[in-house]
């Protein structure tokens, strides 16, 4: 029950204390309409205060409406015209309001297509169960999750604020507070059906105080704000204090009512990506409902009585238990209200229909959910639910029922789909849904609690996201241990405070794909609906760096390392949304053990949605800080260049939010090196060397010799060479720096460069799609005869710009021109402010990059245009002239997003100019620079 008496908040008043016997449900099928307050809770409610206050309209009641779009704003208007009012909002999927119990049928007439009804209550409040543990209590799950190993490197979640949505006890608080197992709260927040309150309720059992306990034991420095809160518009206002508190991890180990279809939408699912939006990354409890308390199954009457059976010839589902409380149930009947199937749901006691007395309409705008948050003691009779057909919709045949019990066992049950409710089915990023797991030793996983729910959700995807250690010992619940999927959600929550305070993420998200991808798989290969990618565990704290000395770049032929359309012990199969790939790279084949970066093409093929990928150091790099290559629409597939500073371990890492399969091509790589001749860069002012769209006619210098004009084909090899340069890089160059474009492509298709006389080899510099132009760089060795030869799977034109090149022995030794690896950082996104036309960046700022000594700069640009259509980003350097066609990047519309690795001279100021035909919003990320020949290193 709620402290305050306004409103039933989702629970049905009467069943508190007994079930009142009601009349049993009228024999009728496609009837005529039901009351005009529809949702039973409400009218309860309403009867409650008529009959109380013995008023006609003075009294106020407490509702939540159901809105979206226009609707909104002219019930706010409504609500005050009968002197009503708004007491909070989640945008336009949720208006709460108090109004005059006398203007509320009014309300509803004004408004019928808004479905208006109790405030629900989307916080479940806690039952203590103890459940039977297989494995051994773990004191704190910092071992367990090597924790201590960070804590004892000085990672402790300092600066991280930690929100924690719960209930607590101020007595035991003050309690724990004096032993230290918890900190003073930085901040408190209770809002209760719109009206300010008190986290502190004695009659509270100390849930909160256990979980604060937890993320305190794992990460003692961050700090801690409490919350109680209670209907999604309460969960709008302290996500928003949240917001202004810099709370950046939410952990919540409460169950949730069904208020959507177990897709990842609906008004709480909506919450979580409000709180994603300001930065937060959500922890929440999975369930405790995978044993005996869910069931699932299609419409069955086989007798045609319009009773729903549950099992063969069994038309009610008993309740085992006294005292029982229902997250709902629900169907999947969700389209525009006159389309849905009207079923009723009854509590029965004793064989005799307790509640309610006429279910609500879905074919007047109730959503298809009933019973959620329904519960009660009632008399200590059986108790049971039966099913009713109450009005046939459209598509009565396909309709798949569901029953979420949060107290008490269910006759007829399941495990799959247990999971898929709101919240947990969020299909945000910033969302982890935490599993349970009975503690494992040392390294090893435990085993999966067996009352841990499990997924799908309802459209099929993954649930729980991971898991974490249960049964912890604790002040508040001592002898026993804290158990359930409350314990491991701050468990999981604690261990990201630790990792975020490490500064490892740039994003609620990259946190999140964090904590996913440090796990131990205990079960099947692989991720499951059981425990996810699999139980938490911290990797040893790092201690490195990337490696920052001077290094030359040795070339090779191109070489794949990872694609996981081939069976690999790396990563195969098309990969999730969010996967983190940790590839080996120097020791483990052609790259050698002493390399400080590599140089590759990143190619993200056939992309389960839009994002991005981006390579970093393992270990060494910040997830989600930069990105390398840029996927707007699924189904994608798109390649770009990166120079990759190689991390811990002598991996790299591949962050995908896009999903889909990935694709690493090796070029070259980078050793330390003092001064050197082969292996450096010379930089050159941006020049084009090849373009098949012109004439021989026109312009010969940029065709091969004896070309014969015409768009190159499928199957086409073009060779050309750089004779155009002149100067020393005819002599000078063992491998060119080339942005090549296809544009006009006659099909969809690919490039391949590479040296002139061999053979072409299994990587790609180019993905064409039918009719686009499509741009990147690659470091390319020249043959024998000093030439580069271009394949091209599909009809398209080609055009070649250089760069730079590579030096080859027969030159001076310098110490210019080596490649100096960085962490990868952004300096510059004009997002937050104009789109860039014409502008000078200054790269070389003394933060990530020297203020002298550089002569160029390793980036990705990423450009999103906004009104040039088949237009081009050109960077060149400060002090120097715009001369001649080249480009960095291509776009053939409005609002694409394109990017282009690249590597670009800067001006003796340490200034890039740029310029983006017609303007686009610019972001450059920097994975490091190449000395001038003046630099000291």
């Amino acid at each position: 029950m709620r402290r305050a008496a306004a409103s039933a908040v989702g629970l049905v008043v009467a069943l508190c204390s007994t079930l009142p016997a009601t009349a049993a449900p009228r024999e009728i099928s496609n009837a005529g309409p039901k009351q005009l307050i529809d949702d039973p809770t409400l009218r309860a409610d309403v009867d409650t205060l008529l009959t109380q206050q013995h008023t006609n309209g003075a009294s106020l009641v407490q509702i939540e409406v159901l809105t979206e779009g226009e609707r909104h704003e002219s019930l706010v208007r409504v609500i005050a015209e009968l002197d009503g009012m708004v007491t909070g909002s989640l945008g336009d999927v949720v208006l709460q309001a108090s109004i005059p119990v006398g203007q509320l049928e009014r309300l509803i007439a004004a408004e019928p297509t808004a479905y208006v009804r109790s405030p629900r209550s989307m916080s479940q409040r806690p039952v203590r169960h103890s459940y039977t543990s297989a494995g051994p209590r773990t004191t704190e799950a910092v071992s367990v999750m090597n924790v201590d190993d960070w804590q004892a490197g000085g990672h402790r979640g300092a600066g991280v604020r930690v929100g924690i949505i719960d209930y607590f006890n101020q007595s035991m608080w003050s309690t724990q507070q004096a032993v230290g197992e918890v900190p003073s709260p930085a901040g408190t927040f209770c809002r209760e059906v719109g009206s300010d309150c008190s986290i502190w309720n004695p009659d509270e059992d100390g849930h909160g105080n256990a979980v604060a306990e937890i993320i305190h034991d794992l990460a003692p420095s961050a700090s801690l704000y409490l919350a109680t809160v209670e209907t999604v518009s309460d969960y709008a206002a302290v996500i928003d204090w949240f917001a202004a508190n810099g709370v950046t991890i939410i952990n919540r180990s409460l169950g949730t009512p069904y208020d959507g279809p177990g897709d990842g939408t609906g008004p709480m699912d909506s919450i979580v990506d409000f709180a994603a939006s300001k930065g937060m990354t959500w922890f929440n409890s999975a369930g405790n409902e995978g044993y005996n308390q869910y069931w699932r199954g299609s419409w069955s009457d086989t007798n045609n009585n319009g009773w729903l059976e549950f099992a063969p010839g069994d038309e009610t589902l008993d309740i085992s238990s006294t005292c029982f409380s229902l997250l709902g149930a629900r169907w999947n009947d969700w389209g525009p209200p006159a389309t849905r199937t009207d079923y009723d749901f009854y509590i029965y006691e004793n064989g005799v229909q307790v509640y309610p007395d006429e279910g609500p309409s879905q074919q007047s705008g109730a959503p298809p959910i009933e019973l959620d948050g329904v519960g009660g003691c009632g008399r200590g009779g059986a108790k049971s639910i039966r099913v009713r057909k109450y009005s046939n919709g459209s598509g009565t045949n396909g309709d798949v029922l569901e029953v979420l019990s949060y107290q008490g066992l269910l006759q007829h049950t399941s495990s799959s789909y247990a999971a898929s409710t709101s919240v947990v089915d969020s299909s945000n990023r910033a969302l982890v849904a935490v599993g349970a797991v009975d503690s494992g030793n040392g390294a090893g996983p435990g085993s999966v609690a067996y009352y841990s729910s499990n997924g799908p959700t309802n459209d099929g995807r993954r649930k729980p996201d991971l898991a974490a250690p249960t049964c912890l010992t604790s002040s508040v619940f001592a002898p026993d241990c804290f158990d359930g999927t409350s314990a491991a959600s701050p468990a999981a929550a604690g261990t990201a405070a630790i990792v975020q305070g490490a500064g490892q993420s740039a994003s609620a998200e990259g946190l999140a794909a964090i904590l996913k991808h440090w796990v131990v798989d205990g079960g099947p290969p692989g991720p499951d609906n059981q425990t996810g990618t699999g139980e938490v565990r911290l990797p040893a704290p790092s201690s490195g760096a990337v490696d920052s000395r001077p290094t030359v770049f040795q070339s090779i032929t191109p070489r794949r390392i990872l694609d996981t359309r081939q069976t690999n012990a790396i990563a195969s199969g098309r990969q999730d949304p969010e996967t983190i790939i940790d590839l080996p790279v120097a020791g483990a084949g052609v790259v050698p053990s002493g390399a400080s970066a590599v140089a590759v093409n990143l190619t993200v093929v056939d992309a389960v949605a839009a994002g991005y990928a981006q390579a970093f150091p393992t270990r060494w790099g910040v997830v989600d800080a930069v990105s390398t290559v840029n996927i707007e629409t699924p189904r994608q597939t798109l390649p770009n260049f990166a120079i990759v500073p190689i991390g811990s371990g002598g991996a790299i890492s591949i962050y995908a939010p896009s999903g889909g399969h990935v694709l690493i091509d090796v070029l070259g790589y980078f050793a330390p090196s003092n001064a050197a001749a082969a292996g450096r860069l010379v930089s050159l002012n941006p020049q084009r060397v090849l373009d098949t769209r012109q004439s021989t006619a026109t312009l010969p210098q940029l065709l091969p010799s004896g070309w014969v004009d015409h768009k190159p084909q499928a199957s086409e090899v073009v060779t050309f060479d750089v004779a155009a340069l002149g100067g020393p890089a005819n002599v000078e160059a063992a491998a060119l720096v080339l942005t090549v474009t296809g544009t006009s492509a006659s099909a969809d298709g690919y490039v391949t460069a590479y040296p002139s006389g061999v053979a072409p080899p299994d990587a790609s510099v180019l993905n064409l799609v039918t009719g686009s132009t499509a741009a990147n760089t690659i470091i390319v060795p020249r043959g024998s005869d000093g030439r580069v030869s271009l394949f091209t799977s599909a009809g398209t034109h080609l055009i070649v710009d250089v760069q730079g090149y590579i030096t080859n022995p027969s030159v001076p030794s310098s110490t210019g021109g080596r490649f100096v690896p960085v962490t990868p950082r952004r300096p510059f996104d004009s997002r937050s402010g104009p789109a860039v036309e014409t502008r000078n960046l200054l790269l070389a700022d003394g933060v990530t990059v020297p203020s002298t000594g550089v002569d160029a700069v390793s980036i990705n640009a990423t450009a999103a245009p906004g009104l040039a259509v088949n237009g081009f980003l050109q960077m060149w350097p400060s002090g120097g002239s715009l001369v001649g066609e080249f480009s960095n990047l291509n776009w053939t519309r409005a609002g694409q997003i394109v990017s282009s690795g690249s590597i670009v001279r800067l001006g003796s100021d340490g200034t890039l100019n740029v310029r983006a035909e017609g303007s686009a919003h610019l972001l450059i990320d920097i994975n490091g620079y190449f000395t001038s020949s003046v630099s000291a290193s």
